[in-house]
């Protein structure tokens, strides 16, 4: 039954002279649409609503190569039971259906009635969906109340498609024959660099370059003019490939080149973008030598490091050295005041003022002190002084022991 409707109201629509498209229209949400990034958006609503008082179907045609061709359509409901529920109706055959909806049509009043078909971004084919659309609608003419029918003129779909896949440069020494592998050159060698990739949907884009010396904070573009081959288009995408020629001197110790193609105007802002570093062999040469320098400073910490080490393992062998020395000081101090407590009240000393013990013999005073401690082999000649009647005396401190090497 809502086959027969539908198609008498066709009919209808067919035979019924047309008015002026002034109370429908069309819209794309948004223009232009960017691929893979936006929803598509076609919208059929009514621009004079007080001029219809009623609206009973709505259609939405595309372009192909033989005209246009139905998309989708609303009716209004045509059961008694649930009049205000709309029949959207998809073409037999239509595999659109399944890749889109049209959530949000309704038609139960000129002011409210409208057709929307929503393409979700990952299910836009393109080009195919990107084409020309056309609406048309049927309704009641409030000042004559005769059956008229409209159709607004059709909009075509702006959209842009944005570079995604660009090779990495490829590096060739001028004149020769096969790319290089290399990425480090004598300075003035002559080198070829190509890159190859998508430029998006319009096939009057190109590949640029830019070029970042070691010496610069960001990118530039490079003066050299490239060499552009022809645009070829796959899918919704066109490809082509550019060239360039570069002469490396002595300020590309590391120069990084990019190519890139669906920029927004500065370097570095492309969707497609790939980089490539170029050294000159006279940068590589300094590399020995910074390692040189590394290696002698590491020595000379190595080197500071035992000298530091040998300092103080000595200062403590001196200490502990004096430590025994001042030890056996207090004792030979000790002992030498018990002999001479004993050697007081003999004829062969005499103390005088200055608080030292001196000898009284004259029969000894002429005596080398010396030739007769020598003879004792089991003795330090410095402990024997004591025990032949010698000169003794009081020291207050290791110091003055040190100074005299007497105890």
């Amino acid at each position: 039954m809502m086959e027969v409707i539908c198609i008498s109201m066709i009919l209808l629509m067919s035979i019924v002279p047309k008015a002026s498209s002034q109370n429908i229209q069309i819209q794309v949400l948004p223009q232009p649409v960017i691929y893979q990034e936006n929803d598509l958006v076609i919208q059929c609503s009514i621009t004079n609503p007080s001029q219809l008082s009623d609206v009973y179907f709505m259609q939405l045609n595309r372009n192909i190569s033989t005209g246009f061709e139905t998309v989708v359509s609303i009716l209004k409901g045509q059961s008694p039971q649930t009049p205000q529920t709309p029949q959207i109706k998809w073409p037999s055959g239509s595999t659109l259906r399944y890749r889109a909806c049209a959530g949000g049509s309704e038609i139960n009043t000129p002011s409210t009635a409208k057709l929307k078909l929503t393409i979700h971004k990952n299910s836009v084919l393109c080009p195919t969906d990107f084409t020309a659309y056309n609406c048309k609608f049927s309704g009641l003419s409030t000042s004559t109340s005769d059956f008229v029918t409209q159709e607004a003129n059709p909009v075509t779909i702006t959209y842009i498609v944005k570079p995604r896949i660009i090779e990495m440069p490829r590096v060739r020494i001028s004149g020769e024959l096969t790319d290089t592998p290399l990425r480090q050159f004598p300075i003035s060698t002559v080198l070829q660099l190509t890159c190859e990739g998508q430029i998006g949907n319009d096939a009057r884009k190109t590949i640029r370059w830019c070029a970042r010396k070691s010496t610069d904070f960001t990118f530039t573009g490079m003066p050299q003019t490239p060499l552009h081959s022809e645009a070829s288009l796959i899918d919704c995408q066109y490809r082509r490939s550019s060239t360039i020629i570069y002469n490396l001197t002595d300020t590309d110790t590391s120069t990084q080149f990019l190519c890139e193609s669906g920029d927004t105007g500065m370097c570095g802002t492309g969707s497609a973008i790939q980089y490539v570093n170029i050294n000159t062999e006279s940068n590589l040469s300094n590399t020995p030598e910074v390692s040189d320098t590394s290696g002698s400073h590491e020595t000379g910490v190595i080197a500071g490091s035992v000298i530091g080490s040998l300092v103080l393992l000595t200062t403590a062998i001196v200490l502990v050295y004096f430590a025994r020395r001042n030890y056996k000081c207090t004792c030979e101090k000790e002992s030498g005041e018990n002999k001479r407590d004993n050697l007081q009240n003999t004829s062969d000393l005499v103390e005088d003022e200055s608080g030292y013990t001196t000898i009284t013999d004259e029969s000894e005073r002429h005596q080398d002190t010396y030739d007769e401690i020598t003879g004792s082999e089991e003795k330090n000649q410095y402990e024997a002084i004591p025990g032949k009647g010698i000169l003794h005396m009081h020291f207050h401190d290791c110091r003055s022991f040190m100074n005299l090497y007497i105890c």
